[in-house]
């Protein structure tokens, strides 16, 4: 029927639209919740800055990802709506996880632990709802029956980046187990591994981004 595909478009607007208005706040109340928290020290200023820098590095990848992946999937394919719907409740939910967490440095260690652990597990789910996403657009391609035509190198790219996804969301969901919560001569460990799987992530990413573009 001539309506069908109608709707079907105008549902895809109303969620990238959404969407858009969800990373937007996501990021502005990043900066709001520093604000709202004043350091006392250039320790904690720097710490801070440190901390806003990393939420905002993910939370800009991760709309980059997303809007990447939901430019050339259809919003009616199964599952695809659901997986958008609760990713932006991880995005929505991140800018309190990130106040909690910024405000648990004069609490108890123990809530520091509590509150590090549910900032690992949102930022988790949030990389691995949108690997799920890119899963969906694969599967979704191959079928002998698909209207999608989309040249080789860009589903080869899209694969890269649903294993950078997963990698990503995998690391951050195991930090959150409580024995990666140890001190050590840098830090706690599980900020450690937060810090050091988003470079290693993205350097092993960039390579493989800039090969598929070199290739005719």
């Amino acid at each position: 029927m001539p309506e069908e595909p109608v709707v079907v478009d105008r549902i895809k607007v109303r969620i990238e639209g959404l969407s858009d208005i969800v990373f937007g706040l996501a990021l502005s109340i990043g900066s709001l919740v520093l604000i709202s928290n004043l350091p006392q020290t250039p320790d904690a200023l720097g710490a801070d800055i440190l901390l806003f820098i990393f939420s905002f590095a993910l939370v800009v990848t991760s709309w980059f990802l997303y809007s990447r992946i939901m430019a050339v999937l259809p919003v009616e394919v199964r599952g695809a709506l659901v997986l958008n719907v609760v990713l932006l409740a991880c995005v929505a939910l991140e800018p309190y996880t990130l106040y909690v967490l910024d405000s648990s440095s004069s609490q108890t260690l123990s809530f520091v632990e509590w509150s590090s652990f549910t900032y690992g597990i949102d930022i988790g789910l949030t990389y691995l709802l949108l690997a799920g996403l890119a899963l969906i657009f694969l599967k979704e391609v191959q079928r002998p029956t698909t209207e999608l035509r989309i040249h080789e190198s860009l589903i080869r790219g899209f694969r890269h980046t649903m294993w950078a996804e997963l990698f990503l969301g995998v690391v951050f969901v195991g930090s959150a187990l409580p024995f990666f919560w140890v001190d050590t001569p840098i830090g706690y460990l599980r900020f450690d591994i937060w810090y050091l799987s988003f470079g290693v992530g993205f350097f092993w990413y960039s390579p493989r981004m800039k090969g598929r573009k070199a290739k005719p």
